[in-house]
C-alpha cells in the first residue's frame, strides 16, 4: 500500500468529511456525508487539501483500542488546525457496524 492511499467516496453537495479508518465504513458513511478511508489509523498530510475544502470535519475511528483512540485525538487536533468545525466521534462500534440511523444522528 502506497502512504498516498485512500479510498473516498464523495457525496454530492456536502460540505462535511467524514475520515474513517477502512472502505466499508467510508461507503456506509458515504451515504450521507464525503468519506475518506484512511486505510490505518494515521492521518497522512496529503489529505490537508482535500479536508481544508470541507466546512466541517467528522474524525469517526472504530474505538476499538487505546492506541487507534490516541490516533482519533491526534488527527482530531490536527485537523482542528485546517477547519472550524471538528467533531470527534467515540462510539461503542465501528462506523460500519451502526444503523442507518445511528449514523444520521451521528452526522447530520
Amino acid at each position: 500500500m502506497s502512504p498516498d492511499s485512500t479510498f473516498i467516496v464523495e457525496h454530492k453537495g456536502s460540505d462535511t468529511v467524514c475520515l474513517v479508518e477502512d472502505c466499508l465504513s467510508a461507503i456506509k458513511v458515504g451515504r450521507y456525508v464525503t468519506a475518506i478511508a484512511l486505510l490505518s489509523s494515521n492521518y497522512r498530510e496529503h489529505l490537508s487539501t482535500i479536508i481544508a475544502r470541507h466546512d466541517r470535519v467528522i474524525v469517526f475511528l472504530d474505538n476499538d483500542n487505546p492506541t487507534v483512540q490516541r490516533e482519533a485525538r491526534k488527527i482530531y487536533l490536527r485537523v482542528e488546525l485546517l477547519v472550524k468545525d471538528v467533531k470527534l466521534i467515540r462510539a461503542t462500534k465501528d462506523p460500519k457496524d451502526h444503523t442507518d440511523e445511528e449514523l444520521r444522528d451521528f452526522l447530520l
